[in-house]
């Protein structure tokens, strides 16, 4: 028997930790136990240790496979306008969706992608739809809001919403109104504390956005303890330097019990110092848990654009597969009005970034990482990595470092 090549380890408190992306398991264990035949037994039957390599290599084909093909969950955004009251200078819909005159998905379309999200949940034979309402800013089209929740309601399905928003329309009494339509769960976003958000987060008059925000958090957590809030950092080098101040004042007004912390280097570009970026995320993570928050690790997961059970409804009822490319015509699989797919579609999911990567260690976890940064970054699908393997593995060890038995995490 050898250690399974894609075991990930690191020491802490006189521990042992192992990860194994494949089987998405973990085993905390001391020197004593090593030596130990039926613990390694165990660690064997766990999949920590294997017979070959190549056999391996196949099972983990296979099981990477299985999870990006597999779900109990159908996973939808629906993109209910391309408008926005902000104007962020950084925003990354600028380029797509918000370069086009302002429109705003109309009824008989919000009614054509609730029976379109029904019959592909059929097909897929799910038990759970999650429905994430985004924009432009989707708290501009209520009335596209409550005709989509009000078109899920009374199916076979569980169905539970979330929204992306800027924060700004979100009062207590509207917080109140989307309760009765089934929504309680949002993510906002705070780019640092309120000098620097205000210099980012902008009306489009100029006008900062930071004290209307928290203070929507602040009332509405204070009345209403059922209300989920995730707060989004988007960290680059204008930043990053002022997140700790952030974090203190959240600390400070109590926001570090109730809300989860979604940390993003989605900003950087192909003129960004990447190795110092990601050092940065993870000394402000690493504060950030220190400071008591709950932490949403986004990346240490696989993109989902090959996905089966996971698409984008734009404004106009076209489906695509990635939110990034919402807007973009051309990576279009097909549309609400159409009862299949199309062949950009069929090559979407087609794609397996994790072949070039299969004897990588985080092969499970990523697998092979994000073909859409690849295209930005200057490269073409699959024919240009970027690898974050390093970042990933810090995350990894923040996330586990905590004694538990031999099992998936």
């Amino acid at each position: 028997m050898k250690w399974s090549k894609y075991n990930t380890s690191w020491n802490k408190d006189g521990k042992m930790y192992i990860y194994n992306s494949i089987h998405n398991k973990l085993a905390v264990s001391t020197d004593e136990e090593f030596s130990n035949t039926e613990y390694l037994n165990q660690l064997s039957c766990e999949g920590f240790r294997v017979n070959s390599n190549e056999t391996e290599e196949q099972t983990a084909r296979e099981k990477i496979k299985e999870k990006i093909h597999t779900s109990e969950t159908l996973a939808c955004w629906i993109f209910l306008t391309n408008d926005c009251n902000l104007a962020c200078p950084y925003c990354f819909e600028k380029d797509s969706l918000l370069n086009k005159p302002a429109n705003y998905m109309e009824k008989e379309t919000c009614i054509k992608t609730v029976e379109w999200i029904l019959r592909k949940a059929s097909e897929k034979k799910v038990k759970k739809i999650q429905i994430t309402m985004t924009g432009g800013e989707p708290l501009i089209n209520k009335e596209a809001i409550r005709t989509l929740t009000e078109g899920f309601s009374n199916n076979e399905f569980e169905v539970n919403f979330n929204m992306i928003t800027n924060g700004v329309l979100l009062d207590y009494e509207t917080i109140k109104e989307l309760k009765t339509m089934g929504i309680t769960s949002y993510q906002i976003t705070l780019d640092g504390p309120a000098k620097i958000h205000d210099s980012r987060r902008i009306y489009k008059d100029g006008r900062g956005t930071f004290n209307i925000i928290v203070n929507n958090v602040m009332k509405t957590l204070r009345s209403d303890d059922e209300i989920q809030f995730t707060i989004r950092i988007n960290v680059d080098e204008g930043n990053c330097k002022h997140i700790g101040s952030l974090l203190s004042l959240l600390k400070r007004v109590n926001l570090n019990r109730y809300t989860a912390l979604c940390i993003s280097d989605t900003l950087m570009t192909d003129g960004t110092d990447t190795g110092n970026m990601l050092k940065e995320n993870i000394r402000i993570i690493r504060e950030a848990v220190e400071h008591g928050f709950k932490i949403a690790y986004g990346e240490i997961n696989n993109c989902w654009m090959m996905s089966e059970f996971w698409y984008m409804v734009n404004v106009d009822g076209k489906l695509y597969k990635c939110p990034s490319l919402v807007g973009d015509e051309k990576y279009s699989v097909g549309s609400v009005t159409e009862s299949k797919l199309n062949q950009e579609y069929i090559r979407q999911i087609g794609l397996e970034p994790w072949e070039s990567c299969i004897n990588c260690e985080l092969a499970g976890v990523c697998c092979g990482g994000c073909p859409y940064r690849s295209v930005v970054s200057g490269g073409k699908w699959h024919e240009r990595k970027v690898c974050r393997k390093n970042y990933m593995k810090e995350l990894i060890q923040l996330k586990y470092s905590k004694e538990i038995n031999i099992g998936e995490v």
